[in-house]
């Protein structure tokens, strides 16, 4: 018993130095001026029980505020400062669940190709659970990103780029998970025009 509660402690305190190791790493990649640490402590266990840090190598505040990019944009309808937060290309599966409409899946090339089947992949059921997103909601897989709902939205940060940027890589519209996902977060199945 022992032997068994030293080694839960040690494990906590590993955690706890991993924490604090990946958010350095992360901090030490961002501008001296950055004032969100203290959001960063507070918020990167994530609800599975990881640090979003460790797994994404993105801060919390990153996520926080990339995902009131994305609600912004699309509530506003902005389609072409959406398109430029895309990983290309894009794979879009459509799920619905039903004997009446076949599941497709959709290969988005171009920022173009986003901006002419804007309205299709963000009204709707995917347009709610973007609404209800937030920090609290989201987690991360390691050397994936961050995942909304049930991967219906993944996002990373953008190894890529010469500057630190965030790009979304995955979308899924899956209506049965989306609305059970939307139910389990007290989100409300609300249709965003």
């Amino acid at each position: 018993m022992k032997i068994a509660m030293i080694f839960m402690l040690i494990t906590v305190v590993s955690f706890d130095s991993k924490e604090k190791g990946c958010l350095e790493n992360a901090w030490n990649l961002l501008p001296d001026s950055y004032a969100h640490k203290k959001f960063d402590i507070e918020h990167d266990l994530n609800k599975n029980g990881r640090y979003f840090s460790c797994d994404s190598f993105l801060t919390p505040f990153e996520i926080s505020s990339f995902l009131k990019q994305i609600k912004y944009l699309i509530a506003n309808g902005n389609k072409t400062a959406t398109a430029e937060i895309f990983d290309y290309p894009l794979e879009v599966s459509f799920k619905n669940e039903s004997m009446l409409v076949e599941d497709y899946e959709l290969t988005i090339s171009t920022e173009e190709e986003l901006i002419d089947n804007f309205n299709e992949i963000f009204t709707g059921r995917f347009g709610a659970l973007l609404s209800c997103a937030n920090i609290q909601n989201v987690f991360s897989v390691p050397s994936q990103g961050v995942f909304l709902g049930h991967g219906e939205l993944i996002f990373s940060l953008d190894f890529d780029s010469t500057e630190r940027s965030i790009k979304i890589t995955k979308i899924s519209v899956n209506k049965n998970s989306i609305d059970k996902w939307l139910s389990k977060n007290s989100c409300e199945s609300i249709t965003v025009q």
